[in-house]
């Protein structure tokens, strides 16, 4: 449906290669002396070949020189027929397509090999199933002896393995590699002769920079663990070393105020911001315990002059009495006393006032006459 076709496939007649005498295919093909093609066939599946006595196999895949013509159509499908001679007893085999199986069909000269079984309404006979657990069966019966045969033989066949197992390992065993890995994990394994050199070299580093008289051990993964378990809390930081105790008066003792808050240093690492937090607090914690220490053994620094504070007048009235006295208590003696002092100071005073004679005053003189005298007597 809905397909061209051409005037050639209606009337030969029409086509220009009928008018020219032209093949489709060519004429150098070779032909058979009946005009039919020659072509290269190859055998589909096994046959039997009934020409020779007794009957022959012919492989699948052996080649033949076939001729080939076209004898029906299946719908608009052309059938193809092959003609082939057997060279071993010179009779002719003819193979056809067949498009509705999509397979070959032997129409002459042979049989298919077949080995696929054939369905009980085809009438095939599949026979009984085998029953092995029969003991009269006698495929059950040396499937039985094998198995005990095999079941005999297991502890013989597993000595063996070991034996191979072992002679093939001796055989390709090689000292030098395992010399070699075994110095290795000597070397640079854990616990090994650089681990050791390492440990040992940093308990050195730490006895000379602090002073110690003993040797320093390495560290294990236990005292890692409970050193971070460790929690520097306010009442942990009273036992301070004495290097962090220099850390710490390095600062003003009385100043309480906190320190400065920290900030991490871009790059850092989380444990290594971790240990420089705790070494922060710490550092706090020992500057206000050493200034309350201090404050209470010597009674309070002045924060500027590192002098004694000054005493408070109760303080130095208390020293005076002999006992606790406030300022409060004694107002009114002060007072009184204040009062009879400055009226006996008033009145001394007005008494030596009137002992004393008036004081003579001075006068200065302006102009001097003395002068201006003889004159006044030569002009006359």
């Amino acid at each position: 449906m809905g397909r061209y076709m051409p005037p050639a496939s209606l009337d030969p007649s029409l086509s220009s290669d009928h008018v020219g005498g032209f093949n489709r295919q060519n004429d150098q093909r070779p032909r058979a002396p009946d005009g039919s093609i020659v072509v290269r066939f190859e055998m589909p599946f096994k046959i039997w070949c009934s020409g020779c006595s007794p009957e022959s196999i012919i492989d699948q895949g052996s080649r033949f020189n076939a001729t080939k013509k076209t004898t029906g159509k299946f719908f608009t499908t052309p059938v193809y027929e092959f003609k082939m001679k057997h060279a071993d007893c010179g009779k002719a085999i003819v193979i056809s397509t067949d498009p509705m199986n999509q397979t070959y069909k032997i129409t002459a000269g042979g049989r298919r090999q077949d080995w696929t079984f054939k369905d009980l309404d085809e009438g095939g006979d599949v026979g009984e199933p085998l029953d092995y657990n029969d003991p009269q069966d006698p495929f059950a019966a040396q499937e039985a002896k094998r198995y005990a045969a095999r079941k005999n033989d297991s502890a013989v066949s597993d000595r063996r393995i070991e034996e191979l197992l072992k002679a093939n390992e001796r055989q390709w065993k090689n000292p030098g590699a395992a010399n070699s890995q075994l110095r290795k994990a000597f070397r640079e394994g854990p616990g090994g002769r650089h681990e050791r050199n390492r440990d040992q070299q940093e308990g050195e580093a730490l006895s000379n920079r602090y002073g110690l008289t003993f040797e320093v051990p390495a560290s294990t993964q236990e005292d890692k663990e409970r050193a971070r378990n460790v929690n520097f809390g306010q009442q942990d930081a009273a036992i301070v070393s004495a290097a962090e105790e220099r850390l710490a008066n390095s600062r003003s003792i009385f100043d309480k105020t906190p320190i400065k808050p920290l900030t991490r240093p871009p790059g850092m690492k989380s444990q290594q911001w971790n240990a420089m937090k705790q070494v922060h607090n710490l550092k706090q914690a020992a500057n206000i315990q050493i200034a309350e220490q201090r404050e209470k053994q010597f009674g309070g620094w002045d924060t500027v002059g590192m002098k004694r504070k000054k005493p408070t007048p109760d303080e130095r009235l208390s020293k005076l009495m002999g006992r606790p006295v406030t300022r409060k208590f004694v107002t009114d003696k002060v007072k009184i006393a204040a009062n009879s002092t400055s009226a006996t100071t008033q009145q001394q005073s007005k008494q030596a006032e009137c002992e004393q004679p008036p004081a003579k005053k001075k006068f200065v003189q302006l102009v001097d006459y003395s002068d201006t005298e003889p004159e006044d007597e030569e002009g006359e």
